[in-house]
């Protein structure tokens, strides 16, 4: 009986009674891992490169299950496993026999073309055992030169160096792997009682250099196995995996060139290409400041010089008021080709004839001599011929020349004479044959012969013709400016209108007004100052954003409209509001900053495929002073408003990819707070143009346009 416990006791002893379950510890892309794309790639079913996922485990024994897209290939490797799967796939489950199932486990990262990544897998282990003594254990301790390496203890990562752990006794193997270094491997044994055991590694390099010129010329875009390095020569590139590798260059007007070469550690490859070249050279000259084109398209003014591919090519030297000068080119490369053209002037002949005679001639602003004259080879095309003589009146006409036709210009001069015209009362707008001129009183020349002379003062205007004589005469003419007769009141007796004394005009510029005049004229409130209109003011405008996004558009640029109203004689009121007519709701409490929504800015749950739309809200309110003058009115005010920036997306679960919603969400080109503008109002009676500049706390602008009426 006592054997029999004392077995029972030491199968006790043996026994581990655990339970297991499939994790992933992480999940990275590796940069410079070039197995898929260099070293073993294969193709999925569309014929594009798969990615492979090194599914990094001690254990063997595994099934795969993929999502729809499948797996084209799972490769057993040492201490891994390589699965090829298409770019685009989602999700895995993987199966295995003792530890069970990790099911539906989704990519963290976006699967893409030819490209490595590594998943970690641990097993969380529970283990339940008769111990009678105490573990023995000793610590053992590993560095590396460069620190920071990945840290391997019997195919399990334990973490990075330097490493410090206190380990159960016994033998262990242990690896060390660093990006662009060479893996260091070993074995080590704890003992009991002994000492702790240190392991230190000086890691080798397993990249090199390249140090890539061309000649004759530099500038070249440089690829390493067929992928942009973003770099032109002269370069050096560095962190390159040693081994097989192909360089390439590109260098506009030369040949593409290639090299294959091996690269060692920590070696630097000096690679040189010499270009050919695959183009002509070219100078092109034209006359007279003529424009130059090649093949129909514009190069330069006057010179160009340039290259070109091998072939026909046509050059044409154009210029206004020029027949072109066009010529055909055969160009072959390593050719220089020197080329003038001379576009030939297309002229006329223009004649000046003048009464009386000895007039100075000038020409679009340059003086060309005395009529009579004959100018001959004068470009086409329309010219301004100012003719002046003293003691008679300048004349402006403007001629056209016409290609291989005699232009006659035959011109009798007026007399002048010195005018006078005043008003009364003065300071009032003359207007000479419905000319502005100035305000009275006027002195100038005029030409002999009649002529509608108008003086407009406020609301007030006096018409008359006058007439100026050759010699002699009156020339010196007054104009008294009259208000229309009052209003009387129906009764039997006409009162007689009056002024009191204490309110007769002061200014010397209205001391001819008729009692009559004057109560028209003058401001009752405010003595000798003239009355000034009160103006309303209805206006629609259009509004448009200044504010740049942070991929450099305008931020929602579609239209909002603006509507205002205001009342002013000198100093008045107005009242605004601006809109586009869209109140969405959008939740502001995450805040959207990338276009492809599968990060941390969304619930863990959720996820998003694409934008749909890409809209803004807008309502402001402001108020603020008009200050009315003749013809602008302008205007200052401010109140509160926002601009809310947002884009429409539909959000999926991670779980069954099912669509959950389509939210709202504010982007940081949001704006909200007080509202200010600026801007002026120009009246034509009965219209009205606005122009004015919002901004909303002086960080979102916008610029309004706007047609109204004026009341």
């Amino acid at each position: 009986m006592k054997k029999l416990f004392a077995c029972l006791f030491f199968i006790g002893i043996l026994s581990n009674l655990f339970a297991q379950q499939i994790s992933v510890k992480s999940f990275r892309k590796l940069e410079t891992d070039l197995d898929a794309r260099v070293y073993n790639p294969k193709k999925d079913q569309n014929g594009d490169v798969c990615a492979i996922i090194k599914v990094v485990t001690t254990q063997t024994g595994f099934t795969w299950d993929p999502d729809g897209l499948g797996i084209m290939a799972a490769v057993a490797k040492v201490g891994e496993y390589w699965l090829y799967v298409p770019y685009g796939a989602k999700r895995l489950s993987i199966h295995h026999p003792q530890l069970g199932i990790l099911r539906d486990y989704i990519y963290p990262l976006p699967i893409e073309k030819a490209t490595v990544y590594e998943m970690v897998l641990t097993t969380g282990k529970v283990t339940t055992k008769v111990e009678e003594a105490e573990i023995e254990s000793q610590w053992l301790i590993i560095n590396s030169e460069p620190s920071d390496a990945d840290v391997y203890i019997n195919n399990q990562a334990v973490g990075k160096t330097p490493y410090q752990n206190e380990l159960p006794v016994g033998k262990y193997s242990w690896r060390i792997q660093k990006d662009l270094y060479i893996n260091e491997a070993g074995a080590v044994e704890l003992v009991k009682g002994g000492d702790k055991q240190r392991i230190d590694v000086n890691l080798k390099l397993n990249f090199g250099y390249l140090d890539i010129t061309t000649m004759p010329e530099s500038g070249a875009s440089v690829k390493l196995n067929g992928i942009p390095t973003g770099q032109k020569t002269p370069c050096k590139i560095e962190n390159i995996p040693v081994g097989e590798h192909t360089v390439s260059v590109n260098l506009d007007m030369y040949e593409s060139a290639s090299q294959r070469f091996s690269l060692g550690v920590g070696e630097t490859k000096p690679i040189a290409f010499n270009l050919n070249p695959i183009f002509g050279k070219v100078n092109v000259t034209a006359d007279s400041l003529a424009d130059i084109y090649v093949n129909g398209q514009f190069k330069a003014k006057d010179n160009w010089q340039g290259r070109l591919t091998q072939g026909v090519y046509t050059f044409e030297a154009k210029k206004e008021k020029y027949t072109s000068d066009i010529q055909k080119k055969t160009l072959i490369i390593g050719d220089s080709l020197s080329i003038a053209l001379h576009p030939t002037p297309r002229c006329g002949i223009l004649k000046i004839i003048t009464k009386p005679i000895d007039a100075a001639i000038v020409i679009n602003g340059k003086n060309v001599g005395q009529s009579p004259m004959t100018l001959k080879n004068i470009l086409i095309g329309e010219y301004e011929v100012d003719l002046m003589k003293q003691g008679y009146l300048s004349t402006l006409e403007k001629v056209t020349v016409t290609e291989g036709q005699t232009t006659t210009l035959n011109m009798k001069l007026n007399t002048a004479r010195s005018v006078t015209i005043d008003s009364d009362p003065t300071d009032a707008d003359l207007y000479i044959d419905n000319r502005k001129v100035g305000k009275t009183p006027f002195t100038g020349t005029l030409i002999s012969g009649n002529h509608d002379i108008r003086v407009e003062l406020y609301e007030l205007k006096t018409e008359k013709t006058i007439s100026v004589p050759q010699s002699g005469g009156e020339t010196n003419f007054e104009l008294k400016i009259k208000a229309p007769e009052p209003i009387k009141e129906e009764t039997t007796e006409t009162k007689k209108e009056t002024i009191p004394e204490n309110k007769q005009p002061a200014s010397n510029n209205l001391k001819s007004l008729s009692p009559d005049t004057a109560p028209y004229l003058m401001n009752a409130s405010k003595p000798g100052k003239p009355k000034k209109p009160t103006n309303g003011f209805l206006i629609a405008e259009i509004a448009y954003p200044l504010i740049k996004g942070s991929d450099g558009s305008i931020a929602g640029n579609s239209l909002c409209y603006n509507f205002k109203f205001g009342v002013a004689r000198n100093v008045g009121f107005y009242a605004g509001v601006t809109t586009n007519f869209n109140y969405a709701d959008i939740a502001t409490s995450i805040i959207v900053t990338t276009t492809n929504y599968t990060g941390n800015n969304f619930p863990d749950t959720y996820y998003s495929k694409s934008i749909s739309k890409s809209s803004y809200n807008r309502l402001g309110v402001v108020g603020g002073l008009m200050f009315n003058s003749k013809p602008f009115a302008f205007y200052a005010g401010a109140g509160y408003g926002y601009y809310n920036h947002y884009v429409t997306t539909d959000l999926y679960t991670y779980s069954n990819d099912s669509f959950a919603g389509t939210v709202n969400y504010g982007d940081k080109n949001s704006y909200t707070g007080i509202e200010t503008e600026v801007g002026f109002v120009f009246k034509s009676r009965p219209m009205a143009f606005s122009l004015g500049i919002t901004s909303i706390d002086f960080k979102y602008g916008e610029c309004k346009l706007g047609l109204g009426i004026v009341f």
